[in-house]
């Protein structure tokens, strides 16, 4: 195996499998069927409380998440049911693909389960999820590792990002020097020109229209791979701060306090509404309640991405805007970034748009065998790969 084939446990798998083999996009009309499949997606839930990012497909392999007003329940591995939590809507990639995240109170650790409140008042139960006693991650309440990322003292910002339209302000302090800085900041790990999800792009989209808006806080870009002029995808390094941050998969977004301490953790998807609520809560003074503390020593036993899997899922996929300089501009179809002259050979077609805000999509998804198995794929397993 490459040193850049790197593999994902298995909500994370689910979470590249709704983004990437699902980006073909379905139809509904805003009305949750009673047999949709209820999916948590997050991939590293811990004791206390987490944001919980949720989707639902019919058996197409279509999305049935939309704008509609839901709310999620949280059942404890006991089988009894926690407070009714409101949804919300977020885009995961835009007008294409969206999510429901909510907030939720996990006691204990275990097989957990997540049910769909309807408008109408229907309860449609999800498949099961873990809950770890505690998180892989950087986690809330703990000291932010200071790790050496890179800068502009590094290299042209194409050594040291894939963004295709790099602000570099992102790039002016390592993460140690954020931290340690007495101000806030906002972390962002993501790599938008190979990312296995196709919300590294957005993600980072969205922490940086906020800049201008927030120049008290400090903002860094950490990419999550080293060498970037690699020959290919399975050549690729990830960076040292990923494994000191715990990450299990990409992107993910790190709210820090002036003392440097985490305060908030966004994992997949996040739009700059929840980013900039989140900095609110910061400045004034309202702490996060933290998850119990992760272990971040052991974070290299998780690695990142699924490669053989993810390509094979999303065989066929629709891809993202193109930059012509650095291929898909926010990832998708697992083949990694394409520079001019190399051709891309998951530049099919543009992707299904959706008619916003109901969250309908133009064209239909077609059938795909995975979605058999997602249930058992979210069961509880112990850390480690996936065969593929």
């Amino acid at each position: 195996m490459g040193a850049g084939r790197l593999i994902l446990r298995p909500a994370a798998l689910v979470l590249a499998f709704l983004t990437a083999a699902a980006c073909g996009g379905g139809s509904n009309d805003g009305r949750l069927p009673d047999d949709a499949l209820v999916l948590v997606v997050s991939s590293d839930l811990a004791v206390g409380r987490e944001r919980v990012l949720v989707s639902a497909l019919d058996g197409d392999n279509r999305s049935l998440v939309s704008d509609q007003p839901i709310r999620l329940v949280f059942f404890d591995p006991d089988g009894a049911a926690g407070e009714e939590r409101p949804a919300r809507f977020i885009w995961a990639v835009p007008e294409v693909r969206g999510l429901w995240a909510a907030e939720a109170d996990f006691d204990r650790p275990g097989a957990w389960s997540a049910a769909v409140r309807t408008p109408d008042g229907r309860l449609i139960r999800g498949a099961p999820f873990s809950v770890a006693a505690a998180p892989r991650t950087a986690a809330v309440g703990g000291q932010a590792p200071p790790s050496r990322s890179k800068t502009l003292a590094d290299g042209p910002l194409e050594s040291i990002t894939s963004d295709p339209d790099p602000d570099p302000r992102l790039y002016e302090m390592t993460v140690a020097e954020a931290v340690g800085s007495g101000r806030s900041s906002v972390i962002v790990f993501s790599t938008p020109a190979f990312c296995v999800s196709r919300t590294c792009g957005p993600t980072l989209e969205a922490a940086k229209s906020l800049i201008d808006r927030r120049p008290d806080v400090n903002w860094v870009h950490v990419e999550v791979y080293d060498n970037l002029d690699a020959p290919d995808a399975e050549s690729l390094t990830p960076a040292e701060p990923v494994s000191e941050w715990g990450l299990p998969n990409e992107p993910w977004v790190f709210l820090v306090d002036g003392d440097g301490v985490v305060t908030h953790r966004f994992e997949g998807a996040v739009d700059a509404a929840e980013l900039e609520e989140a900095l609110a809560r910061i400045a004034g003074g309202h702490p996060a309640i933290p998850a119990s503390s992760g272990n971040t020593a052991a974070a290299a036993v998780f690695p990142l991405f699924l490669s053989p899997v993810a390509a094979a899922i999303s065989t066929g996929c629709d891809t993202a805007p193109v930059s012509a300089a650095r291929g898909p501009l926010w990832g998708g179809c697992g083949s990694g970034r394409r520079r001019a002259g190399r051709g891309n050979p998951c530049r099919t077609r543009p992707p299904a748009r959706t008619d916003a805000p109901t969250g309908r999509a133009a064209s239909p998804g077609s059938p795909n065998p995975w979605i058999t198995k997602l249930q058992d794929l979210t069961t509880l397993s112990p850390p480690g790969k996936i065969a593929s």
